[in-house]
């Protein structure tokens, strides 16, 4: 996409408060642009993404209390605690990348807000709101 700002350099050279409309105009295209670029698709990709992985979170719960279930009272063997330490270990992963993905969202969509409170509050400043 072409820079927004390269059309107002063309131009011939307007009072000072025009020149700061076109530059507080041409920042706010290019939030605008970079914004619709970067989420288009990625929240309900994300959100889709969270829902399996909490589906397998789910299902990782499920086998661990099958497990647990078959550990005897007295006499465990050692295969079926490496099953269950490798399957507690699995749902520990999966939850982190769950919580990840979900502390990355919450950040981006408070610095998307961020950017957004900026432009409203250069356009407030050009026109004496």
């Amino acid at each position: 996409m072409k820079d927004p700002g390269v059309c107002f350099q063309a131009l011939p050279r307007p009072k000072k408060s025009a020149r700061i409309l076109a530059n507080a105009i041409s920042q706010c295209v290019q939030l605008t642009t970079a914004w619709l670029l970067a989420n288009m698709g990625n929240t309900m990709n994300k959100k889709q993404e969270i829902e399996e992985l909490e589906k397998k979170l789910n299902t990782l719960d499920n086998k661990i209390k099958e497990v647990e279930d078959r550990l005897p009272a007295h006499g465990i063997k050692p295969s079926i605690m490496t099953e269950l330490f490798e399957l507690e270990d699995e749902r520990e992963a999966v939850f982190k990348q769950i919580e990840t993905l979900k502390r990355r969202n919450s950040e981006k969509q408070s610095n998307d807000q961020k950017k957004g409170e900026t432009c409203v509050k250069d356009r407030d400043l050009l026109f004496n709101r």
